[in-house]
């Protein structure tokens, strides 16, 4: 934590590393522990990253994204799509805060960096997939993509004219926001907002769709969401990731396509129940008989993370005179290189200068 003397107001910068501090202190006691596993399996799903200075430097954004997931392991999977869209933390990270429409004449197009990676890792995947997660294949037994680049092109005008929906950290919150505001001084747990003035105009066409030109930008997002949302690919694709970062490296295809059913279709109608979801795998035969243990293929290595979380909690820790435990996971963090929303990345990050614009 960093203290900024340079403003009206005394104000302070939180890091990552105050996340981390009150991550594990709750995590190493809490009795909501199940809740908090299924965020961080979420997580590693939809990942941002400490390792980021985007991140890192603005730790209540964190929170703000974590929390949003824990809410989310009981809610509707549209809904946290669209959520991770809005999220500024997700913004910065994925580069679509402050993605500008086509301005031709200055050689500015929209980031497509979002708009591949809502496709490629947090619903679709690259392949077509059969209800149990085997590939789908043409007459000459070749993968079937999911989506193209014209996709990824078409898609990225979508989430065009995001930016900061409030005013805060080195700012008076209620200090006016627009296009372009800088990353300092946004409140980074208030969703972006869209400035129309920014969005991409016209229709946009992308996996078999067309959202019609004419209407408000939200909306333009709201419509894309939900089309990806219907997608088939998506119970197997996110179910089986499930599976596997809860249960067992190699389910098997009947396990897939329970979930996958149950993602479709709760047994009330209602597509994407992640409570219902969760606990399709969570009470499956292959997660929790006898008979499944005896197949070689079965079970998952424990990663370090959560070995050492485990653990911990079962021993008696005492805290400080505040009732406090004081642990940033650095323990995790050095010798397994794992913490909470600190993924390793190789993205190469396009840092955009902060657009100062007139109207």
């Amino acid at each position: 934590m960093g203290w900024d003397f340079g403003s009206d107001t005394l104000t302070f910068l939180t890091r990552s590393i105050d996340f981390d501090v009150a991550w594990w202190n709750h995590n190493l006691r809490n009795k909501d522990y199940l809740k908090q596993r299924l965020a961080f399996v979420l997580s590693q799903i939809f990942v941002i990253s400490s390792r980021s200075d985007v991140i890192s430097e603005h730790a209540h954004g964190m929170a703000s994204y974590h929390d949003m997931l824990l809410k989310h392991i009981t809610g509707n999977f549209r809904d946290l799509l669209m959520e991770v869209s809005l999220h500024p933390s997700m913004g910065i990270y994925l580069s679509h805060f402050n993605n500008s429409k086509s301005i031709q004449e200055r050689n500015i197009h929209p980031d497509e960096n979002y708009a591949r990676e809502i496709m490629q890792l947090f619903t679709i995947g690259l392949h077509q997939l059969n209800i149990d997660g085997s590939l789908k294949r043409d007459s000459l037994g070749n993968p079937l993509p999911t989506y193209t680049q014209k996709d990824i092109k078409e898609l990225a005008k979508v989430f065009t004219g995001l930016s900061a929906g409030r005013a805060g950290q080195f700012s008076n919150p209620n200090t006016p926001v627009n296009f372009g505001f800088d990353r300092w001084q946004t409140d980074f747990s208030v969703p972006m907002v869209l400035y129309e003035a920014w969005h991409e105009p016209g229709t946009k066409s992308f996996l078999n769709t067309t959202i019609p030109a004419g209407q408000k930008g939200m909306k333009d997002i709201e419509m894309a969401v939900e089309h990806i949302f219907r997608h088939p690919n998506i119970g197997p694709f996110i179910g089986k990731q499930l599976i596997q970062k809860l249960v067992t490296s190699n389910p098997s295809p009947a396990y897939i396509k329970k979930v996958a059913e149950t993602f479709n279709d709760n047994g009330k109608g209602i597509r994407g129940d992640m409570a219902a979801v969760f606990k399709a795998i969570l009470l499956h035969p292959e997660a929790r008989s006898c008979e499944s243990l005896q197949s070689p293929t079965q079970g998952k290595l424990q990663e370090p993370m959560v070995r050492l979380m485990e653990r911990t909690r079962n021993y008696k820790l005492i805290p400080d005179a505040n009732n406090k435990i004081f642990t940033d996971g650095g323990d995790s963090r050095w010798r397994f290189d794992q913490n909470i929303l600190t993924a390793p990345t190789y993205l190469i990050f396009i840092c955009r200068p902060t657009l100062h614009l007139v109207h």
